[in-house]
């Protein structure tokens, strides 16, 4: 249920709830729409907690940007700020 969410969520608006919240968005860095095949590898990691791990380990090894797990850099998104972040009173 909860890959299901994360994949729909970013592919159909470009960001989940919390994302929204601290205004963040995920972006293809081609500029494109995002599709379902590009949500989907950015969070398959999120299947086992294991693999998430890893994905970030990987990601922070890499030469590049350190902010970026690996399933990012390989798929070619990253997660930008919007300048909308959102204080809940």
């Amino acid at each position: 249920f909860l890959l299901a969410y994360f994949v729909l969520a970013e592919w159909l608006y470009g960001r989940t709830l919390g994302k929204h919240i601290m205004g963040l968005q995920v972006v293809r860095r081609d500029r494109q729409r995002m599709d379902i095949w590009t949500s989907f590898v950015r969070n398959v990691s999120k299947i086992f907690f294991v693999l998430l791990i890893v994905d970030v380990a990987a990601g922070l090894a890499m030469r590049g940007e350190m902010s970026q797990k690996f399933s990012d850099r390989y798929i070619g998104t990253s997660v930008e700020t919007t300048g909308n972040l959102r204080i809940i009173t």
